[in-house]
């Protein structure tokens, strides 16, 4: 089950990154792409985090922890998850 929700939480994030930054191409390769390569700028992230938050029903804010690519911002969303348990 911890594998199929990761694999739940990596999929949500490429969506909502995606959509975040108007990609018309997969972002299939590029979980340690820093989010900002990617095209999301400073007021895109605090709302990938919001959405996350909303989908997952955690707490990211203020967590001094600065996602920097995906795969970072997947972590995050485990990890709390991991915490709810």
């Amino acid at each position: 089950m911890t594998q199929t929700l990761n694999e739940d939480v990596l999929k949500t994030v490429q969506e909502l990154v995606g959509d975040a930054s108007d990609r018309s191409t997969p972002l299939d390769g590029h979980l340690d792409t820093s989010l900002s390569d990617l095209g999301l700028d400073s007021l895109a992230v605090p709302e990938l985090a919001v959405r996350l938050e909303a989908r997952y029903a955690v707490s990211l804010t203020n967590e001094g922890v600065d996602p920097v690519t995906m795969r970072t911002v997947a972590d995050l969303v485990m990890s709390k998850i991991a915490n709810k348990s």
